[in-house]
């Protein structure tokens, strides 16, 4: 019989927009002969990410329709423990958490499966809004309490902003999570050697952060192991999604949901356009991208994020069908 091996774990967290996935996507091309694993995280009824992730449906498990960090004792260990089944066909295992979750609570969980050992936790920060999103009173507790015990820091987008800026955020952050590591990259192009090296050259470090239920991010903030885990997303934001199976006009969706402003948090739309190509549309606070999509679904769909209780009430529905575009088929 096989011995099963120890597998490491990866958690990967950030706010919403920050490249998780594009670091995920990274990874998987940059895997140097390594099988990796990927349980994906949506705060959506649909699990978008899933289908925007590189890779083949056998080693995508995923978590829709909350957030697991609310939810581990439940749907997250169920998903670790499938992953668990096939410990031998993988080398490693890579958490892609919800913007809006906690990648501190979730990482705690991993030691409940005997198999698996946390090897670290990364938090992504996108560097062209963070500053803007940490003065904003509504936003700025999750993102402080997603750096809660982080090992690594990755400043993600730098090719977005000047030198100075990159000095001031890096220098913030170091101050806000002073034992982390900090790097920075762009389109989020880290290597797995990279990352496990980086873990390996602080591995007491990591141990400490890791087993330190009560370290703080910074000595004004006092976040206990207690206060992360009554950590709720629902209670801080609203979360729409809505089958999109026609065609759309992707340039009215974009100045629709822009003219939206604060209010707007998040959005992942995979449909159809006027060509009838499937593309994607991304939004994280009024900076959006178009591309192509890697997993062509069975039906078109999106996900909105926005802040709880807005007003006036954004309707996602309403907004998909004044793009809806009727072609002769």
């Amino acid at each position: 019989m096989t011995e099963k091996k120890l597998m490491p774990v990866i958690v990967i967290g950030g706010f919403l927009g920050a490249g998780k996935t594009s670091v995920v996507n990274h990874l998987l091309r940059n895997a140097n002969g390594k099988k990796i694993a990927i349980l994906v995280n949506d705060f959506g009824e649909i699990s978008i990410d899933a289908n925007l992730i590189e890779s083949a449906e056998k080693n995508i498990w995923h978590v829709a329709g909350g957030c697991i960090c609310c939810n581990y004792g439940s749907d997250l260990i169920g998903s670790l423990n499938d992953i668990d089944s096939n410990a031998n066909t993988f080398d490693l295992v890579l958490i892609e958490t919800s913007g809006v979750s906690l990648p501190y609570p979730i990482a705690c969980s991993v030691s409940l499966i005997p198999s698996f050992f946390l090897k670290g936790i990364v938090v992504l920060v996108n560097s062209t809004n963070f500053t803007e999103l940490l003065e904003d009173p509504f936003l700025s507790d999750t993102l402080l309490r997603q750096l809660f015990n982080t090992n690594l820091i990755v400043i993600n987008k730098l090719d977005l902003i000047s030198q100075e800026k990159k000095l001031e955020l890096t220098k913030l952050l170091q101050d806000l999570s002073p034992k982390a590591t900090t790097i920075h990259t762009f389109y989020g192009k880290i290597e797995v050697r990279h990352l496990l090296e980086l873990f390996e050259k602080n591995h007491a470090l990591n141990k400490k952060l890791i087993e330190n239920k009560e370290l703080s991010i910074t000595q004004d903030i006092n976040l206990s192991n207690s206060q992360i885990r009554l950590h709720n997303p629902r209670q801080l934001y609203d979360s729409q999604t809505y089958e999109m199976p026609n065609y759309y006009d992707f340039t009215k969706l974009r100045k629709i949901l822009c003219s939206l402003n604060q209010s707007l948090l998040r959005v992942k739309i995979i449909a159809q356009d006027e060509e009838r190509c499937w593309k994607l549309l991304s939004m994280a606070q009024n900076a959006y991208t178009t591309s192509d999509v890697f997993k062509k679904p069975n039906t078109g769909y999106g996900v909105l994020i926005s802040r709880k209780n807005n007003i006036p009430k954004i309707n996602f529905a309403t907004i998909a069908k004044n793009c809806e575009i009727k072609l002769n088929l």
